[in-house]
């Protein structure tokens, strides 16, 4: 996640996956963007990376490469209960985006148009998915006070409903209706380093219900911001 003004103000995170190569400390490794905004982008890779470091990411387009540099604001490690490609995730602020960044981000967000409404942060929470023929208990890899990506194979098709269970800490899990917004396939997945799944437009919630579950999220913002 990038800076608190940026996370409250530019909020547009799309659910597309890069595969990128970067350079950090003189050395130059592979990795994929993920969660990418006009000021930043979720880095995964099998590190090592630390808070404050400097990184210069280059993107595919197109046109050819996009380079962009951007400070690192968070590291966490991913969980091995989903077998990832990749040992950690990086939160990457940029401060000052190239006009080709501008203009590849522009590219990328006319094709999820009406998904992503408010900000995400990748966190990983158990849930339960159910729809025509199958059950799956699975993780959500990133949240928002309207949607969640889940780590799944099940061939879902967009805008199909599903039934999603949030298992929020220390509360009763929360059972929603949700509309299946856009897939990443395994195929799609391998190719860039990341998992497989399924987006997730999270249906009305009841008002109790509703500020739970968005309390839940805010304080997440609150622990990734920079």
């Amino acid at each position: 996640m990038v800076e608190g003004d940026v996370l409250r103000e530019d909020t547009e995170r799309l659910p597309a996956a890069f595969r990128v190569t970067f350079e950090s400390g003189g050395g130059t490794r592979d990795g994929v963007a993920v969660n990418v905004s006009r000021k930043g982008l979720c880095l995964r890779t099998n590190g090592p990376l630390a808070d404050d470091q400097e990184v210069r990411v280059l993107l595919p387009s197109a046109e050819g490469p996009v380079e962009v540099t951007g400070v690192v604001r968070w590291v966490v490690e991913l969980s091995p209960l989903l077998q990832p490609t990749f040992l950690l995730e990086a939160g990457i602020g940029i401060d000052e985006p190239p006009p080709a960044y501008e203009e590849l981000f522009s590219q990328e967000s006319a094709r999820f148009v009406d998904y992503r409404h408010g900000a995400r942060v990748p966190h990983q929470l158990r849930v339960e998915v159910v729809g025509p023929g199958f059950w799956e208990t699975t993780f959500a890899l990133n949240l928002g006070r309207k949607g969640v990506f889940v780590r799944t194979d099940h061939d879902l098709v967009p805008g199909q409903l599903v039934e999603l269970k949030l298992f929020v800490p220390g509360a009763e899990p929360i059972l929603v209706r949700a509309e299946v917004v856009h897939l990443l396939s395994r195929e799609a997945a391998a190719q860039v380093g990341a998992e497989p799944g399924a987006g997730l437009r999270i249906g009305s919630l009841p008002l109790g219900v509703r500020d739970l579950y968005h309390a839940y999220v805010e304080d997440l913002e609150q622990r990734y911001r920079a």
